[in-house]
């Protein structure tokens, strides 16, 4: 038969039938145990406020981003939206209380294109610190941009056929004739002042930087506090792990990233995908959940990487010095836009960008 990666189960209802819990702890362990995620879509919004007692003991009320007054709804329904948070709440957590929708905001996500999720791809290697550490490492890219593959093709305007289309390039002497000459005549050549030096694929191959292969080679360590957030750069992040299946290299690891956190301090690392790529520099930082442990790898910058500008001071002129009445108003500008909602006890970050889509990718694509 099929495989399938994953099982998910959408469920669109108005509430209106009779609804028990007799079953429901029941329910959620076998959605956990077989690993079907599941999905609600209703007609309206769930109310953060109008739920029983039980259900605002056992989920944040502040975790409801469907909010709105319930008063058409019948008893029927409010009875039905305390069980669906119920259930979506303890299957994920808050993450779960997001996969309840209503159908204008199914609508809205509909009008979106979303990119085919991609498998990752593992980048195995050697961890090593020292000549004598050596710890089986596998990377996946966490973070990267995204950018659009062009598939456009020139076609004949009238046949709309490619084949119809040629293209043919001709290098010629800038002399009165135009006098044509053979690509395997030409090199390169850049301009030194008046003159124009010769660079031919034998120099190119001379001056590359040649590698030893794939490396990620701790050089040192250093206090996290030391490593600004300014300094990352690069285009991607990435996420590194033990080898799989190897109790040596799971140990070892485990040890290294928890030694990192404990003592507040990052690695200093040599990066090189292979032997064709130029090597980086980069810092890795412990990071440790409930789930799974790691190091993100980000790269930082050589020196010909930063650029230094110098500016007055503004504490030097009384002119530039804000009021108390600036301050208070700037004060209250960044707290009016504050992305982190706060109750005192729990926090809810409101930005988040996995949720977020490229606007640019929304207008090819629609």
């Amino acid at each position: 038969g099929k495989k399938y990666d994953k099982r998910h189960v959408e469920l669109f209802t108005d509430l209106r039938s009779p609804v028990s819990e007799d079953q429901l702890e029941i329910i959620i362990a076998s959605l956990k145990k077989t690993g079907i995620s599941l999905q609600f879509f209703l007609p309206f919004p769930v109310d953060a406020d109008g739920g029983s007692a039980d259900t605002s003991a056992s989920v944040p009320s502040h975790m409801h981003r469907n909010s709105a007054p319930r008063k058409c709804l019948t008893k029927q329904q409010k009875q039905g939206i305390d069980v669906v948070r119920k259930l979506m709440y303890a299957l994920d957590g808050e993450g779960g209380l997001e996969e309840i929708y209503t159908f204008r905001e199914s609508l809205e996500r509909l009008s979106m294109f979303k990119k085919i999720e991609r498998r990752p791809v593992a980048w195995p290697c050697q961890l090593t610190i020292g000549s004598d550490l050596s710890i089986r490492i596998v990377a996946y890219k966490s973070v990267t941009e995204e950018k659009v593959k062009k598939v456009w093709t020139v076609v004949d305007a009238k046949t709309l056929r490619r084949d119809d289309v040629q293209r043919e390039t001709v290098y010629c002497l800038n002399d009165d004739d135009e006098t044509e000459v053979q690509k395997d005549d030409t090199i390169q050549g850049f301009r030194y002042g008046s003159d124009i030096v010769p660079f031919s694929k034998e120099d190119e191959e001379q001056m590359k930087y040649k590698t030893e292969g794939k490396c990620f080679s701790v050089l040192g360590f250093t206090r996290s506090s030391q490593v600004q957030r300014h300094c990352y750069m690069g285009n991607q992040v990435l996420k590194v792990f033990a080898a799989k299946d190897d109790e040596n290299a799971a140990v070892a690891f485990s040890a290294l990233v928890h030694a990192l956190d404990e003592l507040k301090v990052v690695a200093i690392v040599r990066y090189a995908y292979d032997r064709r790529s130029n090597p980086q520099i980069g810092v890795a930082f412990p990071y440790i959940k409930d789930a799974y442990e790691c190091l993100i790898y980000v790269q930082l910058p050589y020196m010909e990487d930063l650029r230094q500008y110098i500016f007055s001071s503004l504490k030097n002129s009384k002119k530039y010095i804000p009021t108390a009445d600036q301050l208070s108003a700037v004060d209250s500008l960044i707290d009016s836009m504050n992305l982190v909602h706060e109750d005192g006890e729990t926090f809810e970050d409101l930005f988040k960008p996995s949720k977020i889509p490229n606007p640019h990718f929304q207008r090819l694509y629609q």
